[in-house]
């Protein structure tokens, strides 16, 4: 001990501050990472622009104008 610091000095590790500093950027990177994961094995399909069948063609354009926001 020091007579001019009672405190003792401890290393980078044993401070938890030191944790609290890592652990948000951290954990921001985890999450971010997780996202991308779940959007690329999960990718929606390519929406088709014309219906192959006639009675498959209202459903299909609705769907269209509804993904698009009505833009052609």
């Amino acid at each position: 001990m020091n007579p001019r610091n009672p405190m003792p000095r401890q290393p980078w590790w044993r401070t938890r501050f030191m944790f609290l500093v890592l652990a948000l950027p951290l954990s921001a990177v985890v999450a971010g990472t997780t996202t991308a994961v779940i959007a690329i094995r999960n990718a929606d399909e390519v929406i088709q622009p014309q219906a192959k069948q006639a009675p498959e063609r209202p459903a299909v354009e609705a769907r269209n104008h509804a993904a698009t926001g009505g833009k052609r």
